[in-house]
């Protein structure tokens, strides 16, 4: 899923709009997991940028940070139910 999430942020696969595109696929991908985004909107768009904005370089550690992100902010439904 970082790894999903990274790819699509520094991608220029569209003209306009890599960085909804990805927020959009991270959602339904959750979605078809039974799982949602926790996360604040703005927290949110504060880790979309910062990946986008990364360095190639520094591809490998912004996944990890990705992936405990991630870890963190996913939230699966039935433990809403609870």
């Amino acid at each position: 899923m970082a790894v999903l999430l990274y790819e699509l942020c520094k991608s220029q696969a569209f003209v306009d709009g890599n960085k909804r595109v990805a927020v959009i696929v991270l959602r339904a991908f959750l979605h078809i997991n039974g799982c949602r985004l926790a996360a604040e909107d703005r927290e949110l768009a504060r880790v979309i940028l910062r990946t986008a904005a990364s360095n190639q370089k520094e591809r490998a550690q912004v996944i990890i940070d990705l992936a405990h992100w991630l870890e963190a902010a996913v939230v699966p439904y039935a433990e809403e139910e609870t």
